[in-house]
């Protein structure tokens, strides 16, 4: 009897091991230790909707959000998600804004923030004065600018790319009237709807980490520029971009459609370009490197995250709801800070292919991240 009972506790672990490390990964835990969120920034709270929105976190955790789609400035909100007051409304004066094509805060609470087609930066105060116009080099400027933050020590770095598979990210030291390239890379991936943006990370020691566009690789520079280690995971699994990524939410969100061009789009796919980056998001926070990777979980189809130490030591795992196309989580002393993408719909989310959203962006959520 005592050796059946060992036999089914060996049997049961084995099984448990098994399930958790499946390929469908169901047993992951979620990144966020609940699904209702600590508060919301937008929606009822405030009265204040989006369609697609856009965000970033300064200084004491004060958080400027903006609709990409329908901007009518930059919207201010108190570290525990209370509305203040919006920034640049739209307009072409000196302190106004007609979009934003990225946006950064630095340690002094100054925003710094770039308009699509435009060669500079609007600085603003942190009450919301426009404080000066920087204008880019020309190494920056010539492209299109997707992504920028500041480092520990204010060093502001700039993600750009040519719309044509090349991308580049410079440190921008305006104060010195100076340049430094960090990473480029060229021609390995072509544009077009299917393209897909490398991600920035920046760590509490200074390092800036950047994601490779197709392979599962990191890159872990020190704030001078200098290339400290190449994190290389050459077992991920890349995947496929198949007929149904292209099947998105309907209208009327309850229903899926495929994309009416995914044909065209297909065909003009070849080598690396007809794959999904293998990590696709990064996000830096209290000694953990959280890596955001294509493959997703079989329960709801949410993105597995590693996580890691900064000596690249795997922690464990988890899944959350993101965006292939661009990473749209940001982590900031342990809370998730995440458009409201989650839909915890199964019959609905297992259809969707990684080209859509799960939901419309039209508030952002925080959680508290599982320890």
């Amino acid at each position: 009897m005592e050796s059946r009972v060992r036999f089914l506790i060996i049997l049961l672990w084995i099984l448990s091991l098994v399930a958790g490390c499946s390929t469908g990964e169901s047993g992951l835990q979620s990144l966020a230790a609940s699904e209702q969120p600590l508060f919301s920034c937008g929606g009822d709270q405030s009265g204040r909707y989006y369609k697609s929105i856009n965000f970033l976190i300064g200084a004491g955790g004060r958080v400027y959000l903006w609709d990409s789609v329908n901007f009518e400035g930059l919207d201010v909100y108190s570290p525990d998600g209370k509305f203040l007051f919006t920034l640049g409304k739209k307009g072409q004066g000196p302190d106004e804004l007609p979009n934003v094509a990225a946006a950064a805060a630095d340690s002094k609470g100054r925003l710094w923030v770039n308009v699509f087609s435009q060669k500079m930066l609007k600085v603003f105060s942190p009450d919301g004065k426009l404080i000066r116009e920087v204008l880019l080099p020309e190494e920056i400027s010539r492209g299109y600018i997707n992504r920028m933050l500041f480092g520990a020590g204010d060093e502001l770095y700039i993600q750009s790319d040519s719309g044509a598979g090349e991308y580049s990210v410079h440190g921008f030291y305006p104060e010195e009237g100076r340049t430094r390239l960090f990473h480029e890379e060229k021609g390995r991936k072509e544009g077009g709807l299917a393209r897909f943006f490398t991600d920035l990370a920046v760590d509490d020691t200074g390092k800036l980490y950047i994601s490779d566009p197709f392979d599962y690789r990191i890159y872990a520079y020190s704030p001078e520029g200098v290339l400290i280690r190449t994190y290389e995971n050459r077992r991920a699994r890349k995947e496929r971009i198949l007929d149904s990524d292209f099947d998105i939410l309907n209208g009327d969100l309850n229903s899926v459609i495929r994309f009416e061009g995914y044909r065209e789009v297909l065909a003009r796919l070849k080598g690396p370009s007809r794959y999904f980056p293998a990590v696709f998001g990064l996000n830096a926070d209290r000694g953990r490197l959280y890596v955001w990777t294509s493959q997703r979980e079989s329960r709801l189809n949410r993105y597995i995250v590693d996580i890691y130490d900064l000596d690249f030591q795997r922690l464990g795992r988890a899944c959350y709801f993101n965006w292939v196309k661009m990473n749209l989580a940001r982590i900031v002393n342990a809370r998730l800070y995440i458009p409201s993408i989650e839909n915890y719909d199964t019959s609905l989310v297992r259809k969707l292919g990684r080209m859509g959203l799960t939901n419309v962006p039209e508030k952002l959520n925080v959680y508290q991240v599982r320890n």
